[in-house]
């Protein structure tokens, strides 16, 4: 996705064209939800070498197909 944002993601009810973004400040909550659901968030992250990218996938129409080049 650092190259291209149009995926195509495989849903249990199909496959769906989707763009992604890198997550920033609208999704501070999604973080904050995963705090509460894994206790040892912060110190998994604190392992980590690098910053691990959170990118959200939306539904889009106006995705480029790109099994097709496009």
């Amino acid at each position: 996705m650092q190259t291209r944002d149009a995926a195509t993601a495989a849903l249990v009810d199909g496959r769906r064209l989707v763009r992604g973004r890198a997550a920033t400040g609208d999704t501070v909550a999604v973080v904050g939800r995963w705090r509460e659901l894994y206790k040892n968030l912060d110190a998994y992250a604190a392992r980590r070498s690098s910053e691990t990218a959170v990118v959200v996938l939306a539904l889009g129409a106006d995705v480029p197909n790109p099994s097709r080049g496009s």
